[in-house]
């Protein structure tokens, strides 16, 4: 099959650093290299006048088939002495000199660097583009929290700035009442500016903090929530329905307390009048629970359901209070916790919508 002397095909074939099997019209191997016999881990001889199929699949997964004339090119993967290789395979046909097919010839050409420093690039690309993507979050963390200082700041800041001169003019002319009950409004400025601070400081806690999951007594967990907006409910004269018993999912007590906290203060703000807010769980029989919180106003279109998520934005109600940050550490919470945020609207009135999120058991 080669027009050259045994000796030159010896020294050229044998010497080379690539593998070469040359096989016939009958699929049975007329000759090999000895660097084919070290990739393959067998001896030359053993290989020689055996069936190609025996030996094939060592290297290559698809074969071509015997009238194959054109040439095709792939790569495979070897566990050799020297570890796992990677191979490029060169099939070409053999041919007479009437280009009659009498064989075909097999090159195995090691790129296990070549392989290992695209997958270094890749890699470093990957990372790269993940740390753009990280970056890019920060950034928008900064604007958000420029946003937040520059406007939701503002007001409180300056209503203390005002009650701190009226009240100083009701010491000064011995009105202690009415300064008692500036003082009141003071100290509820001064609450409003700390909330604000503590959601910025959440914000930066989620994205940077590794945590390890836990078992969560959800039912303890639900009723310290409720516990915290006391205050708030009994303002809107707001009730609660909720069941006796919660499952135990895997999170972290803290930080799902905030996910009620803030699910239902926004049910209690949005609610109806009163508000009527009820709580559940459910098995989904893959290994997470979903639970929910519906409130009874008056919904929202499902166009809408996508912008209830992001920093500072607001929907309903334009009396409200808030920043806009609730939903947006909500979801934040869940997705770093391996669950997901979900939301629901008729967009009738006393149906309200309803939020809900999942969690591993």
């Amino acid at each position: 099959m080669f027009d050259v002397v045994p000796v030159a095909r010896r020294q050229t074939i044998n010497n080379l650093s690539d593998g070469v099997i040359v096989i016939d019209m009958v699929d049975r191997i007329v000759d090999v290299n000895q660097a084919f016999g070290r990739i393959i881990n067998a001896d030359r001889d053993v290989l020689i006048g055996n069936h190609f199929k025996r030996f094939s699949n060592l290297f290559l997964a698809d074969r071509p088939e015997h009238s194959s004339e054109s040439e095709f090119l792939t790569e495979t993967t070897i566990r050799t002495n020297g570890g796992i290789k990677h191979f490029e395979v060169k099939y070409s046909p053999v041919t007479n000199s009437k280009r009659q097919l009498i064989g075909r010839i097999f090159l195995l050409h090691d790129i296990s660097i070549r392989k290992k420093a695209l997958d270094a690039a890749f890699e470093s690309n990957t990372l790269l583009r993940n740390e753009i993507v990280e970056k890019e979050k920060l950034i928008a963390d900064l604007d958000a929290y420029a946003r937040t200082v520059a406007h939701d700041l503002k007001n409180p800041i300056s209503g203390v700035i005002g009650l701190t001169e009226f009240i100083k003019e009701d010491i000064q002319n011995q009105q202690e009442e009415q300064a008692f009950e500036l003082l009141d409004l003071l100290n509820e400025q001064g609450h409003k500016m700390i909330k604000i601070v503590d959601e910025l400081l959440m914000l930066s806690r989620i994205r940077k903090e590794d945590i390890n999951l836990e078992a969560v007594d959800m039912y303890s967990v639900v009723n310290e929530a409720i516990k915290r907006l006391s205050l708030l409910a009994e303002e809107r004269k707001a009730t609660f329905s909720l069941p006796e018993k919660w499952p135990v999912v895997l999170g972290h007590p803290q930080w799902i307390e905030e996910v009620w906290v803030n699910l239902l203060s926004n049910a209690i703000k949005y609610g109806g009048d009163p508000p009527k807010v009820v709580m559940g769980s459910e098995d989904l029989n893959d290994g997470h629970y979903r639970f929910w919180i519906q409130d009874n106003g008056n919904g929202l279109p499902s166009k809408s359901f996508e912008k209830l998520f992001i920093d500072f934005e607001r929907l309903g109600k334009n009396n409200v209070e808030g920043h806009g940050l609730g939903l947006s550490i909500t979801k934040r919470i869940i997705e770093k916790l391996g669950g997901q945020v979900f939301v629901s609207s008729e967009n009738i009135p006393g149906k309200g919508c309803i939020f809900s999120f999942t969690l591993n058991g």
